[in-house]
């Protein structure tokens, strides 16, 4: 595909967005549920050859040496559908420890109509950041981290500060 053609394709995309973008949403959710049924057919797939060769052939050494493959198979695309990531580094701040800071949070997103922010994390990095975990591997709900750095704090005026958790 060559440049411009990319180029006219993403601006009918984004025209598609701004003028229906509920079935704008809906259809890049059908296409994400494309990918998990192929995955899950290949599992599918696999289990049933497991199945079948195991109720039409007799159990032996062989038999059972050569379906561990499949069964290896579907272990590894389970596998890949289940991601941990680690908590974000930093000292995890209550809201008692800074009501202000949480009074704030709370005002820019519902003034921007944003996430929740779940945690909010003190780091020693000269960054602020937003950081959002899956609880349970792919699916499920995201929990969201805002990591602000102290080093980062200090160096920020109030407004600036503010424009910062705005961006972020």
């Amino acid at each position: 595909m060559e440049e411009n053609e990319f180029a006219s394709l993403v601006r009918s995309l984004e025209l598609f967005n701004k003028e229906k973008p509920g079935l704008y949403r809906l259809r890049v959710a059908l296409l994400a549920a494309l990918g998990y049924v192929y995955l899950f057919g290949i599992v599918f797939m696999l289990l049933a050859i497991v199945a079948v060769t195991l109720f039409y052939v007799s159990l032996n050494f062989l038999t059972l040496k050569v379906l561990w493959i499949p069964l290896a198979l579907v272990g590894l695309v389970l596998r890949s559908l289940w991601i941990t990531l680690p908590e974000p580094d930093g000292l995890k701040l209550q809201r008692e420890q800074a009501p202000e800071l949480f009074d704030l949070i709370d005002e820019l997103r519902t003034a921007l109509r944003g996430p929740k922010i779940h945690h909010v994390m003190i780091s020693d990095e000269y960054n602020a950041s937003i950081e959002q975990n899956p609880q349970f591997g792919m699916f499920g709900w995201l929990r969201n981290y805002l990591v602000i750095g102290l080093p980062f704090l200090r160096a920020l005026t109030p407004a600036e500060f503010r424009a910062v958790l705005a961006h972020e």
